[in-house]
């Protein structure tokens, strides 16, 4: 099955959005876990403290934000390259913004 470009990307804005409403209502689950632990040596509401919740429980986030990026990118980089000129189609892949270099380069004089 092929997804066209505009539904390609707005499947990933979709996904981005629930990895977004998944990330708030653990943050929620985790101050209220905090709040009923009731623990002596750690404030209740401090949001630096540590929770009685796994680390783990982010994974579903991670997975989603990363399952939206290989949505939206490749259909930004379908789109680029079905709008550019034919000789030009072979720019379009260094265009998108990952592909730039992540550290900015030095300059040596001399």
């Amino acid at each position: 099955m092929h997804m066209h470009m505009p539904l390609r990307a707005g499947w990933g804005m979709l996904v981005a959005a629930a990895a977004m409403a998944y990330a708030g209502g653990l943050e929620v689950w985790r101050l209220q876990a905090l709040a009923a632990a009731d623990r002596q040596d750690v404030a209740p509401l401090q949001p630096n403290a540590p929770a009685p919740l796994s680390i783990f429980w982010q994974a579903p986030a991670y997975f989603l934000i990363g399952l939206s990026e290989v949505f939206t990118s490749i259909g930004q980089l379908e789109f680029f390259y079905d709008q550019a000129r034919p000789l030009w189609r072979w720019q379009w892949g260094g265009a998108d913004a990952r592909a730039l270099p992540q550290e900015p380069l030095e300059l040596r004089s001399g």
